[in-house]
């Protein structure tokens, strides 16, 4: 069982103001005080796997791509990844809510996911991106965050496949591990692509939460910003 659409909207309505734009803390229904009831209205049966099909599709698709280069790969998952691993070897994280890691280390970045579950831009345009939930708790667009860090406090590089929904996971390792996509970023300069922090912001349409297309919406990388595609 989970929160309706609309009781989830009940409940980031209640977050204060001015906590609402900060980076997403842990996602989750926060804890019923003493006397209030859930109803009918409030949870729903879910009829999904506990773990996502589409994380799952993003683990693959980097699994592949490491076993094409004859590279390992250890699996983590849930709280299973202690930060004395992180800093042992290069990771890829996947999945924004549902991981504690890709919180911590995007919380200061360019790009991030605020407590309304929405990517917002820090400094710059202030530019907000969000992805409608529909009743049916289908949706037909999603929001993601690439990150391919150089210099972090783990000291190993890292790289980070965050949709604001799992669909938006998927289309981003989609698009990392398929040489057409990562075309697009052509207009980077080439210094950026090899030797900086570089974190774009992706777009993706969606037709049962499967990519058919992912447009970058806004790059950055240090202190420098280039905008493609969409706005």
């Amino acid at each position: 069982y989970g929160p309706t659409p609309a009781f989830r909207e009940k409940m980031l309505s209640l977050i204060p103001p001015i906590e609402q734009n900060l980076p997403m803390i842990e996602w989750g229904p926060p804890p019923l005080i003493e006397g209030q009831m859930l109803t009918a209205k409030d949870i729903e049966l879910i009829r999904t796997d506990n773990i996502s099909t589409d994380d799952v599709n993003a683990v693959v698709d980097v699994a592949k791509l490491l076993a094409d280069h004859r590279h390992s790969l250890e699996l983590r998952y849930g709280t299973n990844l202690p930060f004395e691993d992180l800093r042992s070897s290069p990771v890829v994280l996947t999945g924004a809510g549902s991981n504690y890691w890709t919180l911590d280390i995007t919380r200061n970045l360019p790009f991030f996911i605020d407590r309304l579950l929405r990517i917002r831009e820090r400094g710059g345009q202030g530019r907000v991106w969000s992805t409608p939930l529909l009743e049916s708790h289908a949706i037909t667009e999603d929001y993601a965050i690439v990150s391919r860090l150089l210099d972090t406090k783990t000291g190993t590089p890292v790289i980070i496949l965050a949709g604001i929904y799992s669909c938006g996971t998927r289309a981003a390792s989609e698009f990392v591990t398929d040489p057409a996509q990562l075309n697009k970023l052509s207009s980077i300069p080439r210094d950026a692509l090899e030797w900086k922090n570089l974190e774009f912001v992706l777009h993706a349409t969606l037709v049962d939460c499967t990519p058919t297309s992912t447009d970058i919406v806004a790059v950055k990388y240090r202190s420098e910003e280039r905008r493609v595609g969409k706005e």
